[in-house]
């Protein structure tokens, strides 16, 4: 009967312990705090607007200094000459001077060569330095020079080829490789569309380049999703502009949802909804709907003491589904759904069953 006895209290004292021990038997969810002193912030109709209000901020911001768009840069932009560009050279009603040796046909062959000090040879002009001019500076350098030879000269310069002023674009581009500056301005999206547009595991959201130095975030998203041509960023000589894959861009599904899984971002932007969608929805047994929450983690370039960002939702209010399709998840942001009480308290009974079989079959042997 002793043996009984302990065994019946053990049975009390585990359940007791099981139960004080056990987080969240009471679902206290609305007093928009933590132990941790993060806050909770429900997300509202209010909320998605502001983030709204945000974004377009963001837009209207722009590249960081001291990246140009395209668009800021154009008017002032002028190709200059610099080493390996053939440039083809017209002096009206003079063809031995346009074409001294004769070549028909292939304008690079007949060109003149800038050499790799930057200087070139022109017939009565003789060797001069070409490098860092415009073609306009050329063109009146030369009809200068030609005028002690020729009466009020007619020149006309155009480059044959461009091979001096180089951008790479690496990664997740169909056509990684080089290209040249020419006299038009070129932008990012010029430069990934000339290396035949995003491959199918580029990364949809953000791209870096890579200047003297230092490397800058471009929003990819902004250009491709949103149509703000202020973030296509006018590139020069010696750009890197890398895609980076997707790997990364991810979102992560935990708790009481049928799939437990990373979501790969494949576009720039992924609603709540959406990953909610994909991860197969709520388990219908043992998902409490009043206990949805988005972590977010400080960005990149936020103070040492920032806390992270927590965002609560009630799927049970008629607006949920609605809010949840408006609002839009970042990369690396964690979707977790809670569970209800009445499933804790399974999972505790599931825990302590070993332990009150084996009193049991005590008790039993002991009665024998």
């Amino acid at each position: 009967m002793n043996i009984l006895g302990a065994g019946t209290g053990l049975i009390s004292l585990a359940l007791l312990v099981g139960c004080s021990i056990t987080p969240g038997m009471r679902n206290d969810i609305d007093d928009g705090s933590t132990s941790a002193n993060i806050e909770i912030v429900p997300i509202t109709a209010q909320l998605v607007a502001d983030s709204r209000v945000q974004q377009v901020a963001v837009d209207v911001g722009g590249l960081p200094a001291p990246l140009k768009s395209v668009s800021e840069g154009a008017d002032s932009y002028e190709y200059r000459v610099g080493p390996g560009d053939v440039l083809s050279i017209i002096v009206w009603d003079h063809p031995e001077l346009t074409n001294p040796f004769g070549q028909l046909g292939d304008p690079t062959a007949s060109g003149s060569l800038v050499a790799r000090d930057g200087s070139m040879f022109y017939p009565n002009v003789g060797v001069f330095q070409a490098q860092g001019k415009t073609l306009a500076e050329v063109r009146e350098y030369l009809a200068k020079n030609l005028a002690r030879v020729i009466r009020d000269p007619q020149v006309d310069v155009k480059v044959a080829q461009f091979r001096s002023q180089r951008i790479y674009v690496t990664g997740e581009v169909v056509q990684p490789g080089v290209l040249f500056l020419d006299e038009q301005p070129k932008g990012v999206l010029d430069a990934i569309n000339e290396r035949g547009g995003l491959a199918a595991t580029a990364n949809r959201s953000r791209a870096t380049l890579a200047r003297d130095g230092r490397i800058y975030d471009v929003d990819l998203g902004a250009l491709y999703a949103r149509g703000v041509h202020a973030f296509n960023a006018l590139l020069q000589a010696g750009d890197v502009l890398n895609v980076p894959d997707v790997s990364r861009e991810k979102v992560f599904l935990l708790g009481e949802l049928n799939l437990q899984q990373a979501i790969p971002m494949q576009r720039s932007q992924m609603s709540l909804a959406e990953a909610l969608s994909t991860g197969g929805g709520l388990l219908t047994a043992s998902a409490n709907p009043r206990a949805l929450f988005v972590f977010r983690a400080p960005a990149a370039d936020a103070a040492p003491e920032t806390q992270p960002k927590v965002y609560s939702m009630d799927l049970t209010q008629p607006e949920s589904l609605l809010l949840a399709e408006q609002f839009a998840l970042r990369s690396r942001d964690i979707i977790y759904v809670g569970s209800t009480d009445f499933a804790k308290y399974n999972r505790v009974i599931n825990q302590l069953l070993p332990t009150i079989s084996a009193v049991f079959q005590i008790d039993r042997l002991t009665a024998k």
